[in-house]
């Protein structure tokens, strides 16, 4: 098409006539010429890939457990960490590492982090109040400290401040502790029932469960900067960060994906999902968000086209109560505990081949 329009230009011109309203003298044809025709050598942009269809691949059997909560992949092991009730399990799916567990973590455990550094991890005992601090290749228990807050959900590591978080449900607060000795050493009120967290440099984004915000936390100073309001959005749990295009993504129980600008406040997009969702994971490699919706049993996969556009790219059913999930991003892997008959399961969702 654009030969065909410069042959046009050049006729007009070597006839010193005009085409279009368009001139060209035999010097600026002879550089359009040449550009166009250096232009068409040149790699052209790619239209974006769809991405892959996805499907539930395995089913590791788990054991039995009276309950469960989080999930987590920890990279270093190449094993997933589930908190079971009243134990911690850890799974290796490639099968080359035996299973192992924590037993005897009396009362409710909900969420575990890592700390590769000092080979730990670290896991919340929410009836016991206390974190539970253990060897990650053993899972021998390095100490049990007390949480500093009532009913610990979550836990973070953050190797920025070297600091390990625990967001306390029923107390309503962030507690700061050493990851040397378990020592809370300082305590942020919320205002809220703190859900799921994420970090960028020295911002901590926190779904604020009972309130429907965003709450933006400046770590340096343990301070909350501002609450971002989450219109259409009842009650967030799972949340993620796309740290480049500086959007928050919370998941609801009403079966909604909200999109937050942080720095505005404003919501950029929101996308039907499955009901239920305890847990999201955005895949920045890939454009991808996977949501688990446990009241319905399906993970949504959501596909970014960009920083403001989103769209439903599957909806994949896995089991019913199917809610949190955990993610391994260098194989774009997605593990989902449910509770099976007579015991617990680890569904594994990936591409087909």
């Amino acid at each position: 098409m654009i030969f065909a329009r410069i042959a046009a230009a050049a006729a007009a011109a070597g006839r010193g006539g005009r085409k279009a309203g368009l001139t060209l003298s035999p010097n600026v044809l002879a550089r359009t010429l040449t550009l166009s025709a250096l232009a068409l050598t040149l790699p052209q942009p790619a239209d974006a890939a769809a991405p892959a269809e996805y499907a539930v691949t395995r089913h590791i059997p788990v054991g039995a457990a009276p309950g469960w909560d989080f999930a987590a992949f920890e990279e270093s092991t190449g094993r997933v960490f589930l908190t079971l009730g009243d134990h911690l399990s850890a799974i290796d799916p490639a099968g080359k590492l035996p299973p192992m567990r924590i037993d005897g973590l009396v009362g409710s455990t909900h969420g575990v982090a890592f700390d590769v550094k000092r080979n730990q991890g670290y896991v919340s005992s929410g009836k016991t109040n206390s974190i539970v601090t253990f060897n990650l290749k053993t899972l021998e228990v390095i100490r049990k400290t007390p949480s500093g807050g009532d009913n610990p959900d979550a836990v973070l590591y953050l190797a920025s401040t070297d600091r390990v978080y625990s967001f306390n449900g029923r107390g309503r607060n962030v507690t700061v502790i050493n990851p040397e000795t378990g020592a809370v050493e300082q305590t942020l009120p919320v205002d809220g029932k703190p859900e799921v967290m994420a970090a960028d440099g020295n911002t901590l984004y926190l779904n604020l469960e009972d309130k429907a915000q965003v709450a933006v936390i400046d770590l340096p100073k343990l301070a909350i900067r501002k609450r971002i309001d989450l219109p259409g959005c009842e009650e967030p749990t799972g949340l993620a960060l796309d740290a480049a295009n500086q959007r928050v993504f919370s998941v609801c129980a009403n079966g909604v994906l909200v999109v937050t600008d942080p720095a505005s406040g404003r919501q950029v997009a929101k996308v039907a999902v499955g009901k239920g969702p305890d847990g999201v994971f955005y895949d920045a490699r890939r454009g991808l968000l996977f949501s688990t919706g446990g009241e319905v049993g399906t993970v949504s996969i959501v596909q970014q086209d960009d920083g403001d556009h989103y769209h439903l790219a599957q909806t994949l059913p896995t089991a019913p109560k199917g809610r949190t999930n955990a993610y391994d991003v260098v194989t774009g892997t997605l593990y989902i505990p449910v509770p099976g008959k007579p015991e617990f399961e680890l569904l594994v969702v990936a591409p087909k081949p």
